[in-house]
């Protein structure tokens, strides 16, 4: 499995992070003591810039988010310093700024597999084990499943999990100020027609 090494820690923030990829993804939702089922979870790969002023190193953040269970979020963090370790340690060929692009690959994959076929070829699981969450991609066919990648993921916290709910009623009052606006606009394009029909 990959994931964040032991005794590091979770980020505050990352300030200035580019988007490597953002997409639905459908994804089997294992939680325990419940019946699976299938989601289109919103998957957010950004990573954080490590220019010349800063000695930060580039670190990678994974987000999970379910539109259908707001209290959904998971994330994992890597940074290029830990990644040589996951590297090593399973046998990865790709370098730290491969491995986003090739992650995102393999989510691509699932998500044409689904829409190819009742029984795609690649599936994305989502286990929400509380002591050990992860996200992996499994390659099947008629005679076995192929793990490709299994990474561990962190349960959010509680002041992430509260930003994540302040940004969903922003993004909730935005949506319903833009419906208003459309609809008096809407209501002001008839009024006008039935004016000039008149005429």
């Amino acid at each position: 499995e990959l994931g964040s090494q032991p005794g590091s820690q979770p980020m505050a923030g990352m300030a200035g992070a580019e988007v490597l990829y953002a997409a639905d993804v459908p994804v089997r939702v294992k939680v325990p003591e419940r019946e699976d089922r299938s989601s289109s979870l919103s998957v957010r790969i950004t990573q954080s810039a490590s220019g010349p002023s800063s000695r930060a190193p580039a670190t990678l953040l994974l987000q999970l988010t379910d539109a259908a269970d707001a209290l959904l979020l998971y994330t994992l963090e890597i940074s290029e310093d830990e990644y040589h370790a996951i590297k090593a340690e399973h046998s990865i060929l790709v370098d730290f700024h491969q491995f986003a692009p090739k992650l995102a690959e393999l989510l691509e994959r699932c998500s044409r597999a689904a829409e190819e076929s009742e029984r795609p070829s690649f599936v994305a699981t989502l286990r929400c084990a509380s002591d050990a969450p992860s996200l992996a991609v499994h390659e099947i066919n008629s005679f076995s499943q192929l793990p490709h990648l299994t990474l561990r993921l962190r349960p959010a916290t509680d002041t992430q999990l509260k930003k994540h709910l302040a940004e969903l009623v922003r993004s909730l009052r935005a949506d319903g100020a833009a419906a208003k606006a459309l609809a008096a606009e809407h209501a002001s394009g008839r009024a006008e027609a039935e004016v000039t029909a008149r005429d």
